[in-house]
C-alpha cells in the first residue's frame, strides 16, 4: 500500500490563500471604477455606426477614378471627393503604410547597435581593476556623447537655452554607475559572483526608457517639435521601435549558439571575426523575423497615430466620427481591417520562410 504524505496545514491553505487575494484584488479594482450607467444616445449611436458599417461611402474609395474620368472624359461626376487630390480612402491608406515601413526601417538600423549593447553575453566581463577604470571613462565618454546630441536636438528644433542641470545629472548618473562599477568589481572579488554588468545593464535601461513612452505620446512630442503631419508620425515610430526592435534583438543575440564563435577563436580569429562570420548570419534571420512582425504593429499604431494629427488615415477617422458621418467612418474601419488582415498574412509568410 502506497503511504500518500499528508500536506502540511500551509499547503492545505496556501491554494484558498492566492484565491482569496485575487478575488480580493478584482473587488477593489472594480470598486474603483465609476459606472454611471448607459448614456440615453447609447442604442441611437450604437445603431448609426452599424449603419454606417452596413452602408459605407463609396465615394471616398472611388474619388481617384472619379477624377481621372473627369479629366479624360468629362463625365461631369460630383462628389466631396473628386475636387481634393489626395483625399480618398486608398491614398490615406497607402500614407499609412509609408509612415509605418519608413519608421521601421528607420529603427531595424539603429536597433542593431543597441540590441548589442543590452544583449548580456557570458566570459566577456574583464575583472582586473585597470578594466574597470577604463570602463568607468568609456562611460563617460558615452554620456558626454548623449548630452552633446540632447544638446544638438535642441538647438535643431530650436527649443530653449541649453540647461545647465542637464550637466549636473550627467554627471549625477556617471558618479552612480562608476560607484556600480567599482563595488560590482569588489564583490566579484570576493565571492566570483556579479552584480551588475556594465554594458548589458545601461543597454537595459536606455530600452526601457525608450519603452516608457507610447506611441502617441512620442507623436504629441514630435508634433509641437516639427508640426504636425506625417514626418512627425515616422519619428514617433522610429523612436518607439528602436526600443521594441532592440530589446527582441538584444534577446536574439543573448540566445545565440556560441559554438560557432568559440571555433572561430580557435582557430585563430578575433572579435570582429566572430561578429562577421558567426553572430551575424546567425542572427540575421531573428533580426528580419523581428522587423517584420514591428513592422505589423507599426501599420496599426499609425492608423492611429493620425488622431492626434500624426498623419495617416486616423485623421480622417476622428473627424469623420466628429461630425457623425459614420458611412465615412464606416468604410474608413473596413479599410483598415483589409489592410491589416492583408498585410499580417504577407508579413506572416515571409516570417515562416525566414526562419
Amino acid at each position: 500500500m502506497i503511504n500518500v504524505p499528508k500536506k502540511s496545514f500551509t499547503q492545505r491553505i496556501r491554494s484558498y490563500v492566492i484565491a482569496l487575494v485575487i478575488i480580493a484584488i478584482y473587488v477593489w479594482a472594480f470598486a474603483g471604477i465609476k459606472f454611471n450607467g448607459i448614456q440615453e444616445m447609447a442604442g441611437q449611436i450604437t445603431a448609426s455606426v452599424w449603419h454606417g458599417l452596413l452602408h459605407p461611402d463609396w465615394q471616398f474609395v472611388s474619388a481617384p477614378l472619379d477624377r481621372w474620368l473627369n479629366a479624360n472624359f468629362h463625365m461631369g461626376i460630383s462628389s466631396n471627393f473628386t475636387d481634393a487630390d489626395g483625399e480618398d480612402l486608398v491614398a490615406k491608406l497607402l500614407q499609412t503604410v509609408a509612415i509605418a515601413f519608413l519608421g521601421t526601417f528607420v529603427s531595424a538600423f539603429l536597433a542593431i547597435p543597441v540590441a548589442f549593447w543590452s544583449a548580456r553575453t557570458e566570459g566577456r566581463d574583464k575583472t582586473s581593476w585597470l578594466q574597470q577604470f577604463k570602463t568607468i571613462a568609456y562611460l563617460a565618454l558615452g554620456i558626454f556623447t548623449v548630452v552633446l546630441l540632447i544638446w544638438g536636438f535642441r538647438l535643431i528644433f530650436d527649443f530653449t537655452a541649453f540647461p545647465k542641470n542637464l550637466f549636473i545629472f550627467a554627471l549625477i548618473l556617471w558618479s552612480f554607475e562608476a560607484l556600480l562599477i567599482l563595488v560590482n568589481a569588489l564583490v566579484k572579488q570576493l565571492t566570483r559572483h556579479t552584480i551588475f554588468h556594465s554594458k548589458s545593464t545601461n543597454g537595459k535601461f536606455v530600452l526601457t526608457l525608450i519603452r516608457v513612452f507610447p506611441e502617441i505620446v512620442l507623436a504629441l512630442m514630435f508634433i509641437k517639435a516639427v508640426g504636425p503631419g506625417s514626418f512627425a508620425g515616422v519619428l514617433a515610430l522610429s523612436v518607439h521601435s528602436v526600443g521594441m526592435l532592440g530589446k527582441l534583438n538584444g534577446e536574439a543575440i543573448e540566445n545565440l549558439d556560441r559554438g560557432p564563435n568559440e571555433a572561430i577563436i580557435a582557430a585563430g580569429g578575433t572579435q570582429l571575426d566572430t561578429l562577421v562570420y558567426a553572430t551575424l548570419p546567425n542572427a540575421m534571420p531573428n533580426f528580419l523575423s523581428n522587423t517584420l512582425y514591428r513592422f505589423e504593429i507599426s501599420v496599426r499604431s499609425a492608423s492611429i497615430l493620425g488622431m492626434v494629427g500624426a498623419g495617416g488615415i486616423g485623421q480622417d477617422l476622428i473627424l469623420s466620427t466628429q461630425v457623425r458621418d459614420w458611412p465615412r467612418a464606416g468604410i474608413i474601419l473596413i479599410g483598415v481591417v483589409i489592410m491589416v488582415t492583408l498585410i499580417d498574412f504577407i508579413s506572416g509568410q515571409l516570417r515562416k520562410r525566414i526562419i
